[in-house]
């Protein structure tokens, strides 16, 4: 099953008047107050950067081993 958002606004709207504002605009077209940045969607994880270090990845197990023979006392 695929989630798909019902409306995503890529808008932002200004926290000092309330207008929404062109997709990448840095400042309010009415009052000139600085814009909200855009953020990604909520519940997605961001990519790592190109050339990110993968040190955090987990590994893969280990093969499984065949039994050892019991020791003799």
């Amino acid at each position: 099953m695929c989630f798909r958002p019902a409306d995503l606004s890529v808008a932002p709207t200004c926290k000092k008047c309330g207008v929404e504002n062109e997709a990448g605009a840095e400042v309010c077209t009415s009052c000139g107050a600085e814009l909200p940045k855009a953020q990604g969607m909520p519940g997605i994880p961001s990519a790592p950067p190109p050339g990110a270090s993968r040190a955090a990845a987990p590994q893969a197990p280990r093969a499984p081993q065949a039994p050892t023979p019991p020791r003799a006392n």
